[in-house]
């Protein structure tokens, strides 16, 4: 999968490091019509080489901190989580840190106990 996408113009990189990964796949996209059309890229290169995406188990979210995005029909066969868990942090669908700060204090509280 990797070797399809890589040459793709619109992979992301965080840190420098582009995000490409075989098995898991976590999607960025800066608006819903390029969501989609990653999402549909990924899914016909993945039939070609006989993998299939679980549309039960796959799951979208939109970070939108100002509640701004206006959604259209393009992912409604996508499940819409408001939390996310990535790479060991929590994203919320607000973009807050509130959530992941908590996590993290009650971690240190059970560990101080």
């Amino acid at each position: 999968m990797h070797r399809k996408l890589e040459n793709w113009e619109r992979r992301n990189k965080i840190g420098g490091v582009t995000i490409s990964n075989p098995d898991d796949i976590t999607l960025f996209a800066s608006s819903e019509v390029e969501m989609a059309e990653l999402a549909n890229r990924l899914e016909t290169i993945g039939l070609e080489m006989g993998l299939a995406t679980n549309k039960s188990q796959t799951k979208l979210m939109v970070i939108d901190r100002f509640a701004s995005v206006q959604r259209t029909n393009l992912l409604q066969e996508y499940e819409t989580v408001d939390r996310f868990q990535y790479l060991g942090s929590v994203i919320t669908r607000g973009g807050s840190c509130k959530t992941e700060i908590r996590r993290r204090i009650d971690i240190a509280k059970t560990a101080m106990t």
